[in-house]
């Protein structure tokens, strides 16, 4: 029985085609913000990757582009009602990207659970291995991945075993071939995705 439940990391991810994708340029990137929300921005731009990262302490988000991906991460570890992420990922969507055709976007999200029952290690583990291949040895964590498809909904599901009461969850939500939604439709996604996790969980019969 999961007893609680908090989100340690977002993010969104957006990936565009890659034949009309161009890096941004650096002085655009640092001008997504000004006055108090720029300070202390910091840009690295590698152009043997081909990557450009721009952290924004001030409103704690970081973007990442990757040709041909955009990442942004909410670095403020606020639960969802407090995250600006769908607000942030909007902006620099609207500002910079919007004028490269969009493939795909998804959602990132990693997500604590504490259980009322402690989990064993080796009931998991014993799901997929007989006992034989743990002779001589000690199992020091184990965990679970598997991919869904919903319609048009790609989800990629990570479950490890953190401690006997807690287990982290990462869900990646893979959109394709849909528009990437405004602010309002992004928060709404987030949400989705964070409150559908207990339904999955629910289901675990290891917790």
């Amino acid at each position: 029985m999961i007893t609680s439940k908090s989100l340690h990391h977002a993010n969104i991810a957006l990936i565009f085609d890659e034949k009309s994708f161009a890096l941004p340029e650096s002085a655009d990137l640092m001008a997504l913000y000004r006055g108090e929300e720029a300070k202390g921005a910091r840009l690295v731009d590698d152009p043997v990757i081909r990557a450009k990262v721009l952290t924004l302490p001030a409103i704690q988000t970081r973007f990442t582009v990757e040709y041909p991906r955009v990442r942004i991460d909410d670095e403020s570890g606020a639960e969802l009602a407090q995250s600006k992420l769908a607000h942030h990922a909007r902006h620099a969507y609207d500002a910079i990207f919007v004028k490269h055709p969009l493939t795909a976007w998804g959602i990132n999200m990693d997500i604590y659970f504490r259980t009322q029952k402690l989990i064993l290690l080796k009931d998991i583990f014993s799901s997929y291995f007989s006992e034989q291949a743990l002779e001589g040895a000690d199992l020091l964590d184990t965990g679970i991945q598997f991919t869904i498809r919903r319609k048009k909904v790609v989800e990629v599901w990570f479950i490890k075993v953190t401690a006997p009461l807690e287990l982290a969850v990462h869900v990646n939500r893979h959109f394709k071939d849909v528009d990437f939604p405004d602010e309002k439709g992004l928060h709404d996604a987030l949400e989705k995705c964070y409150n559908e996790t207990d339904k999955m969980m629910e289901h675990f019969m290891y917790a």
